[in-house]
């Protein structure tokens, strides 16, 4: 797949020195899918060149995110965040940005859906260097997340089941 459908948007967001994180979600596949923090125009051409027919691939830029170290300010900042998302039962996403490679494991990515779990995850990594807010691939393209398809052979996108 060529990426240039979002390509400079991301190129501009290393450019300022900032990371992208990338979610793919392969069709028909049981819900199989995988989050991928970037921070380079190489490991993202790397990443969508290969993409199957199908695939979601949702970039979410670092403006739309909470950033910072974990200290209290930044807690309580993502406590007013998960209040503001909570009542459509959703959490927040945490990032940490300490990992090495891309692919976001689940000690580099958590979801958070209560006010007590932020609380006693903030107070166990002062200083780790974050990113948070909701991870919502379901919401209309905006200027903090853009989500594409990869067509067919023929040329043609026909989104699958994710």
């Amino acid at each position: 797949m060529r990426s240039a459908g979002i390509s400079p948007a991301c190129q501009l967001a290393y450019t300022e020195g900032e990371a992208v994180i990338v979610l793919l979600r392969y069709s028909n596949c049981g819900g199989a899918r995988g989050y991928f923090l970037i921070r380079e125009q190489r490991q993202f051409d790397e990443l969508v060149t290969g993409a199957r027919a199908k695939t979601s691939i949702t970039v979410f830029f670092e403006t739309g995110f909470l950033k910072g170290n974990v200290c209290d300010g930044l807690r309580d900042s993502a406590i007013g965040l998960l209040h503001s998302v909570k009542p459509e039962g959703a959490g927040v996403d945490i990032i940490r940005l300490d990992g090495i490679g891309s692919l976001l494991d689940l000690d580099h990515l958590l979801w958070l859906t209560e006010e007590e779990e932020i609380t006693d995850w903030f107070a166990t990594r002062p200083g780790t260097p974050v990113l948070i807010r909701d991870l919502n691939f379901w919401d209309d393209n905006n200027p903090s997340t853009v989500t594409v398809y990869v067509p067919d052979a023929d040329g043609i996108v026909r989104p699958g089941a994710y």
